[in-house]
C-alpha cells in the first residue's frame, strides 16, 4: 500500500537539495561588514582548498553588503567544508556564519531582457534616455552650424573667383 505524501511535506522534501545537485560554490551571510575577501578566503582555506572568495559589497562606496561566496575546486571539498560549518560553525569578529548553497548563475542575457526596471532603476533609465536626447540635439546644431560655415565659404570662394567689375570713367 503506497502512502501519500501530505503537500507541505512533498514541497520540502523537493527543496531540499540532494547531494548531485549543488555545485562547489557556497554563499556565506551573517558577515561582518569590515571582513574583506582575503578574510573569507584565509578562513575556508583552513577547512578545504578554496579556487576563491569574495565578498559582495555595495556599488559606489565598496562596503560590505554582509555576505559572500567561496568556491572550491572539487564538490567533496565544498561538501566537507559545508559540513563543517552546519555542524560546528565558524566565527568571524564574533559572528557565527550561515551556509548554503549558492545557486547557478542565470544566464544574464536572459535575466535582463525579463527584468522589468523598477523605482530608482526607472529614474536612472529616464535619465539616461534624456542625456541621449540631449546628446542628439547637441550634434544635429553642431551639423547645422557646419552646413552654415561650407555655405559661407562656398560663397566666398565665388566671390574671390569673380573678376572685378571695372567701371568705365
Amino acid at each position: 500500500m503506497a502512502t501519500s505524501l501530505g503537500k507541505r511535506r512533498q514541497r520540502e522534501e523537493d527543496a531540499q537539495p540532494s547531494s548531485q545537485s549543488h555545485g562547489s560554490t557556497l554563499f556565506v551571510s551573517n558577515l561582518p561588514y569590515d571582513v574583506t575577501s582575503t578574510d573569507l578566503q584565509t578562513t575556508f582555506s583552513d577547512l578545504a582548498p578554496v579556487r576563491y572568495a569574495f565578498v559582495v559589497s555595495k556599488n559606489g562606496s565598496g562596503e560590505s553588503k554582509g555576505f559572500g561566496y567561496v568556491s572550491f575546486s572539487i564538490k567533496e571539498d565544498a561538501q566537507t567544508a559545508f559540513d563543517t560549518v552546519s555542524t560546528e560553525g565558524i566565527e568571524i569578529n564574533g559572528r557565527k556564519l550561515r551556509v548554503k548553497w549558492a545557486d547557478k548563475k542565470m544566464d544574464k542575457g536572459k535575466f535582463e531582457s525579463s527584468k522589468e526596471p523598477i523605482g530608482k532603476e526607472k529614474k536612472r533609465e529616464g535619465k539616461k534616455q534624456e542625456v541621449k536626447k540631449q546628446e542628439v540635439k547637441k550634434q544635429e546644431v553642431k551639423k547645422q552650424e557646419i552646413k552654415k560655415q561650407e555655405v559661407k565659404n562656398r560663397r566666398k570662394r565665388r566671390s574671390l573667383k569673380r573678376p572685378m567689375r571695372v567701371v568705365p570713367k
